[in-house]
């Protein structure tokens, strides 16, 4: 049996992935939509939820291929 190594790269994107726990696709979109306006209930909130400044149009090609090319596939 073959022991060939399988590697996956991304060619290209646009924007940031969603976080983690962050209700999904409808929970994203509600997230963007709260950062975005200091007047939303939630955004306060939301902002000490993410910690880190987060940059919903931010894509990092090199760093996603990074983390792909550490799964095990």
């Amino acid at each position: 049996p073959s022991t060939l190594a399988k590697t996956v790269s991304c060619l290209a994107g646009a924007r940031a992935g969603p976080p983690d726990d962050c209700g999904g696709p409808p929970g994203y979109d509600n997230l963007l939509e709260a950062i975005a306006d200091p007047k939303h209930p939630e955004h306060q909130h939301l902002v000490e939820w993410l910690g880190d400044p987060f940059d919903p149009q931010a894509f990092n090609l090199d760093g996603l291929n990074k983390s792909l090319n550490r799964l095990k596939i």
